[in-house]
């Protein structure tokens, strides 16, 4: 009942072929290797491994079953039917057996399950729903096995549906990957957090659905396999897209990592099996398979020296395959290639991730050089070049890791540069630099040169980041230079900000932190003007007097107030929560827009209930009135203006009560009113809106980037990049523009610089 397989690595032929052929539709290998269980219509059928010779059937399934799954410590085996029902016929059903006697243990209805998953250590039970037109559920649902009691339910938009599902080697984060009827839709990863069920980042890169995934490196990478022909590596703890892998199959529609190696195994819907190495991703070994067949699922065993691979026939007519590969000793693709490895896990970064893991170097410098060594030379500038020498010198011992900074950040500034900065190498040399450095400061400390000051300041700081007095002679010498400013007829403030680079998004450790949030470099290359803070009501004011403009907000009120039955009070902003009692059948309609919030505001408070499409109508007026150009900043210029130079989640540091005389968030006087729990450990001194302008300026004059009300971009909201961009924007389409800053009921983790 299957076909057996022996294969000559070397010529790269069958040695011998057994069996007859039928459709299966996903295996599982036992964590012993002793035992495979194999999919099938209506069934699981069981195998010896090494005998290859079906030991038991466990019948009771109303459709194929779609997915397999044993928990590692080998006492479970569960097994899920696919295909949703017609008319009163049974639901799909999963079902848990005990491995040993094969007695049910429990059993759940469902959707469509397309994958199953146990956790390390056997305490969850994962199930994916798979993309299927009538499917409602779009979820991933996690079971507890010691109650089989519903844990957490992970749920997902309609038009995306999870498909497949994979634990972390530790048992902390879960990854699934999306696909939709058809595979029309672009799939997505998304990255989970076992303990509270939370979405920690959403990796986009695949142009069509993801149809298989598998942690690799000792859960330090994540590979998914798609339906557009590539393979794609993730790095799982920046979320950086390593490398995008072309395949000779159309779609990749299952992976299999070999536990306590660097080989991972693919199967295409070509009929052929692949053998990777996950470090420099060279392709081992090629399995010929039938190109009539289509591989549903692979399953590889170390300790039992066998590739398993199922199909179905791409005719659907039944006739698809079991196959099982053995090796030799002499033959195993387990074994390592070509004698000792370097290129795949080169002592650099080796280095590198055990600096990280002893806490040698921070977070932010730990994914700055993998970004630059994981990614192909072609996708790397001059400088990120000149930075990867750098690296390499600083594992060579030329350089001290504690210097790498330092150095990477004077390449990063040309101007900045001084002589001798990037040559010195030595501990020595590196003490002679800072008394070089300080002489070139104190010889430029004057409005004519301080610039050049300042730079070299910064530079010291690198070195020595406690230098209390270079920090009070950079404050002084920065007092030269105000920020520039002008002001519209409006009386609109506006600053300049000058060209600059920057990381934009937050690294995974950070609090708050949302998915979505991919740490990479940004440049912007030309300088433009922003307004101090936000536009204020009586701004607002004159473009609506002039133009007679109505907002969205109020064309909506007006509609809604037009219904039969409406019944629209007459209230003042004091009267805004008071709502007064009607009959059962009449709708009470607030009047809530930018006059009127429903809360009491001054014409010096920032202007609210304006609308996307409200904000580009000011734009254009004030854009006709003036003769130059206004716009709303794109999202790389808000947070490259937010962050003015730091790097921290906030502009104004590290922690959040550092954030007291910065912002109007949610603190303890919102407790009375806003939804959101008091976050902010500190009364900010308004419950509501404040003044425009009344908390601290940033060090570049900007006012109010945090709380108060948010601010809209020009983008949609979309992926971030792995790689250094310059000037990016969002994509041409998309469902929600981008929005910025937090609000006065905001929480810290929304007020963030990169939220």
């Amino acid at each position: 009942d299957g076909t057996v397989v022996k294969l000559d690595l070397n010529s790269k032929t069958q040695a011998a072929v057994f069996g007859e052929c039928e459709d299966s539709w996903c295996v599982a290998s036992s964590p012993d290797g002793k035992t495979t269980a194999i999919g099938k219509y209506r069934r699981v059928d069981l195998y010896d491994t090494i005998a290859r010779k079906r030991i038991a059937s466990i019948a009771g399934f109303d459709e194929a079953v779609m997915a397999v799954a044993w928990s590692s410590h080998g006492k479970f085996l569960a097994a899920a039917d696919g295909y949703l029902p017609a008319g009163n016929a049974p639901r799909p059903r999963i079902k848990v057996f005990d491995a040993t006697t094969l007695a049910q243990l429990a059993v759940f209805s469902c959707e469509v399950t397309s994958a199953l998953a146990f956790s390390p250590d056997g305490d969850l039970l994962a199930a994916a729903s798979a993309p299927c037109q009538a499917s409602k559920e779009n979820a991933v649902i996690l079971w507890d096995t010691h109650k089989w009691q519903l844990r957490s339910r992970l749920s997902y938009l309609p038009e995306k549906a999870p498909c497949v599902v994979a634990f972390s080697p530790d048992g902390n984060f879960l990854a699934t990957g999306t696909a939709a009827y058809y595979d029309e839709y672009p799939g997505e990863v998304m990255l989970w957090r076992v303990a509270d069920a939370k979405l920690v980042a959403r990796l986009q890169g695949h142009t069509s659905g993801i149809h298989s995934i598998a942690f690799v490196n000792d859960g330090r990478s994540l590979v998914t396999g798609g339906a557009d022909r590539t393979m794609r590596v993730w790095d799982v703890a920046t979320g950086a897209l390593l490398r995008t892998i072309p395949v000779d199959a159309s779609t990749v529609s299952a992976l299999a990592p070999l536990s306590g190696t660097d080989r991972v195994v693919a199967g295409g819907d070509d009929g052929n099996a692949y053998i990777w190495e996950t470090g420099s991703w060279r392709q081992l070994a090629r399995f010929e398979g039938d190109e009539n067949q289509r591989l549903t699922g692979v399953a590889i065993s170390a300790q039992s020296k066998v590739l398993v691979t199922v199909g179905r026939d791409r005719a659907d007519d039944g006739a698809g395959n079991v196959r099982f590969w053995s090796f030799s000793d002499r033959e195993s693709p387990f074994k390592a290639v070509d004698g000792a490895r370097t290129e795949e896990k080169s002592p650099l970064l080796k280095e590198i991730d055990n600096l990280h893991a002893r806490e040698e170097i921070d977070l932010a410098l730990y994914y700055r050089m993998r970004r630059l060594l994981d990614a192909q030379r072609d996708d790397l500038d001059e400088y990120d070049l000149e930075c990867v020498k750098l690296v390499e010198q600083a594992h060579e011992g030329e350089i001290q890791w504690a210097d790498l900074n330092a150095k990477l950040d004077a390449v990063a500034r040309p101007s900045g540069a001084h002589p001798g900065a990037i040559e010195k190498e030595t501990k020595a040399d590196r003490e002679k630099l800072v008394v070089e450095l300080w002489q070139e400061a104190r010889a430029n400390d004057s409005p004519e040169h301080g610039r050049k000051a300042i730079s070299t300041l910064k530079h010291i700081l690198r070195i020595e980041p406690e230098d209390a007095e270079a920090k009070q002679l950079l404050a002084k010498i920065e007092g030269y230079y105000p920020p520039k400013t002008q002001t519209n007829s409006l009386g609109m403030t506006l600053v300049e900000v000058r060209p600059g680079r920057f990381l934009m998004g937050s690294p995974l450790a950070e609090s708050g932190r949302g998915p979505g949030e991919l740490i990479h470099a940004v440049r912007i290359t030309k300088e433009f003007c922003l307004g101090a803070h936000e536009v204020s009501r009586g701004q607002f004011a004159k473009f609506v007097e002039a133009t007679g403009y109505r907002t969205d907000a109020e064309k909506d009120a007006e509609k809604k107030a037009a219904q039969p039955g409406a019944v629209v009070p007459r209230e003042t902003a004091q009267q805004a929560a008071a709502v007064p009692q009607v009959s059962a059948t009449t709708e009470t309609v607030m009047l809530r827009d930018w006059r009127n919030p429903g809360f009491e505001q001054g014409d010096q408070h920032p202007v609210v209930l304006v609308s996307y499409d409200d904000a580009q109508a000011f734009c254009r007026w004030l854009s006709e009135t003036e003769g130059k150009t206004y716009r709303l900043p794109t999202e790389a210029e808000w947070e490259f203006a937010c962050r003015a130079d730091g790097c921290g989640p906030w502009p104004w540091g590290e922690t959040a009560e550092g954030g007291q005389g910065w912002c109007n968030a949610a603190g303890s006087e919102a407790r009375q009113v806003a939804s959101e729990a008091a976050a902010f450990p500190f009364d900010d001194g308004a419950a509501y809106t404040n003044r425009v302008g009344t908390y601290r300026a940033s060090k570049w004059g900007l006012l109010d980037m945090m709380g108060n009300v948010r601010e809209w971009c020009l983008d949609y909201g979309g992926a971030y990049p792995a790689l250094l961009v310059e000037n990016p924007r969002g994509p041409e389409r998309g469902i929600a523009r981008v929005i910025r800053g937090g609000s006065w009921r905001s929480s810290p983790a929304a007020c963030r610089a990169a939220a």
